[in-house]
């Protein structure tokens, strides 16, 4: 769950477009969604505006499972894997080379690093790790 955490947040600062000379984050796109035509739903848009939550809940779900709290990591985690998985292939399937703008290979590893944190989060629900303060006593 760590290190696809660690690989969705790099890859989701990482360039994701581009176009010409100019690369663009996940976090650069946020205001040209519009104007790529990703979503039309008002509902998709909200959730692509609140994106920068996503490396805040994948965190979370880490600490969460770190600190033995299993139900918490495994939610959280599931949260923003989905999340980060269903956005980022989102965009890497609706970007097209007909406005001239190319996409990395950024959004793919957010969606390898997302699904390796749902894997994680699923692991932590299902098997039960004693922490280190029941084998201290």
């Amino acid at each position: 769950m760590t290190v696809g955490a660690m690989i969705a947040i790099v890859a989701s600062f990482a360039p994701w477009v581009q176009s010409g000379a100019v690369s663009r984050s996940s976090y650069d796109l946020l205001g040209y969604v519009h104007l790529l035509r990703i979503s039309r739903n008002a509902h998709v848009r909200v959730l692509i505006r609140l994106w920068p939550l996503m490396p805040l809940s994948v965190i979370a779900a880490v600490i969460a499972a770190w600190w033995g709290w299993r139900y918490v990591a495994a939610a959280l985690g599931l949260l923003g894997g989905l999340y980060a998985g269903v956005l980022s292939a989102a965009v890497a399937l609706a970007i097209h080379d007909r406005y001239r703008i190319s996409v990395t290979g950024a959004p793919t590893w957010t969606a390898i690093g997302s699904g390796a944190v749902i894997v994680g989060s699923l692991i932590v629900l299902v098997i039960r790790v004693p922490s280190a303060d029941a084998n201290s006593r």
